[in-house]
């Protein structure tokens, strides 16, 4: 399938063939190792822009925030919410010279945005949010007990262990659990991962829609493009578990959380029958605070908790680009709600014809088909203008291997 020149696919093509050469590398605040700058396909869309300035990321992310969640509730809380959109507002503007590390950088700006606004206007966290267990509002508490609240509350996404806690999330851990078996286990699961992203690694080199230079996943064989969305999926849930794995050890190892704090960041792929279940239990909820949060005063909360993830994608787009028509975030992500709503009204009608119950084997067999179908189609004009700046080559993919090092001896597979 080649994409139709005169579509809104045109804009990838036309972005795949800039002239992209190895950027200079700019120091004012903060100086990049010569290992985090591409080099075979250098970086030009940032050529101009201001460095990236970690003094004012650490107020807007690491102090204003935090700080909003500490003071007691008054009057001019706002304020801090201002100081995060205005510094946050203008990091978006600079540039490390690295496309994978801007977009990240770009999501915690938005997200950072965002949960200022929840906790700041939206919500008196210290009045109205409270731990499991915790009997009487901490805005009364000394400082030091608020300090400890807030920072807790702020490290909490997802809200684990908080009476907000979404009840789709995965199991949690068993208070009986030990920290020796916690870490044990914690260990074996980024073990795990590390061999899956290591043998995902490999396929993903391998494959021409995922390099720099390389084409679109849309001009990839029918029975490519599943085994390359497959790809994505499991690279990225294996590299975010990785993090997470090892940010629970260090955390529950030097006492700053319990076991029962940590609770997997992903849903398991068997519950992907539905697009309402992958995006409701299956992908991660790292957003579903800030997005149930405002959904409780617009109408429609579907639709407001995919308007949080444009929000967020479109700016960790434009922190990545510097453009606001080359990511493929908009339309990726303001099509999900609608689909789902005609996905809903399908199943509505299969009730009404006495399919009801718990859908059977072949139900979600039809059901896993549909989902994988869905994104086959939609997912290669969101990730088509990340690949074209090397996402996965430099951002996701293992620079080693240890099943090419044990088997060939080519442990080394980085060019920086």
């Amino acid at each position: 399938m080649s994409l139709p020149s005169g579509s809104g696919f045109h804009i990838f093509r036309t972005f795949a063939s800039l002239e992209i050469t190895k950027p200079a590398i700019r120091v004012t605040f903060i100086e990049l190792p010569h290992s985090l700058v591409p080099c075979t396909m250098g970086y030009t869309l940032t050529e101009g822009y201001p460095p990236f300035s970690l003094p004012i990321f650490a107020f807007t992310t690491l102090i204003s925030l935090p700080a909003s969640l500490i003071v007691r509730p008054n009057p001019y809380r706002w304020i801090l919410w201002v100081s995060i959109v205005v510094g946050d507002a203008y990091l978006a503007f600079t540039t490390t010279h690295h496309p994978v590390v801007d977009y990240f950088l770009g999501s915690v700006y938005a997200g950072t945005i965002l949960l200022g606004s929840d906790y700041i206007l939206l919500t008196e966290p210290q009045k109205e949010l409270r731990l499991r267990g915790q009997k009487d509002a901490v805005d009364s508490a000394p400082l030091s007990e608020r300090f400890r609240w807030g920072i807790r509350l702020w490290s909490s996404l997802r809200g684990v262990g908080w009476t907000h806690e979404p009840n789709r999330l995965c199991a949690p851990v068993s208070p009986e659990t030990t920290r020796l078996a916690f870490i044990q286990r914690r260990l074996l699961v980024v073990a795990m991962n590390v061999f899956l992203l290591d043998a995902m690694s490999i396929y993903n080199r391998a494959n021409p829609a995922f390099l720099g230079n390389g084409i679109s996943m849309a001009d990839r064989p029918w029975s490519l493009r599943y085994v390359d969305l497959l790809a994505w999926v499991w690279t990225s849930q294996a590299q975010m578990r990785i993090l997470h794995g090892i940010v629970s050890i260090i955390s529950v190892l030097s006492g700053l959380s319990m076991p029962r704090d940590w609770v997997d960041p992903f849903g398991s792929l068997l519950d992907a029958y539905t697009l309402r279940r992958l995006w409701g239990r299956t992908w991660h909820q790292f957003v579903n605070r800030f997005a149930s949060s405002h959904g409780k005063y617009l109408a429609r909360k579907l639709y407001t908790s995919f308007a949080m993830s444009i929000f967020l994608h479109m700016v960790a787009d434009f922190t990545m680009f510097k453009r606001w028509n080359v990511g493929g975030s908009l339309f990726f992500f303001a099509i999900q709600p609608f689909t789902i709503m005609f996905e809903t009204g399908v199943i509505m009608l299969a009730r009404r014809f006495g399919h009801s119950g718990e859908p059977e084997i072949w139900t979600r067999l039809v059901g896993y088909a549909w989902v994988l179908t869905w994104f086959v189609l939609t997912f290669p004009g969101w990730f088509d203008p990340m690949s074209r700046v090397r996402f996965m080559e430099i951002g996701l993919n293992m620079p080693f291997s240890i099943i090419l090092g044990l088997w060939k001896g080519e442990w080394w597979q980085g060019d920086v």
